[in-house]
């Protein structure tokens, strides 16, 4: 009985041992993907594949509470004849993009620069 029980709590106390080491084995094989890459997939994703990017610029990251943020400018344009803008955006190691609706105005709301 007295085996049993050390058994089981020499088990239990190597359960957080194997759930780091896996955690960590999980985090190391994920690939790590650029504001460059993610960019392209995006607008492939989007249906703009045969738009080419031209510019990516560092952003203020707080308004979509990330821990980065790119405005990506392509050489396609919207309807209306506006430069088509994308903004991009890193929490953790989940991209998320949205394009810019609002233009250049959108651009300077995400703290992009212009030059």
């Amino acid at each position: 009985m007295r085996r049993m029980l050390l058994l089981i709590v020499f088990i239990l106390g190597l359960l957080p041992i194997l759930t780091a080491c896996q955690s960590a084995a999980a985090s190391v094989n994920q690939p790590t993907v650029d504001q460059n890459t993610y960019a392209r997939q995006w607008l492939d994703a989007a249906n703009k594949k045969d738009v080419k990017v031209t510019k990516v610029v560092a952003g203020n990251p707080k308004n979509h509470k990330a821990d980065a943020l790119y405005c990506v400018e392509t050489d396609g344009t919207t309807p209306d004849g506006q430069p088509y803008l994308v903004a991009i955006w890193r929490t953790g190691g989940t991209w998320t993009g949205a394009e810019m609706a609002d233009g250049e105005y959108e651009w300077d709301l995400n703290g992009c620069p212009r030059d």
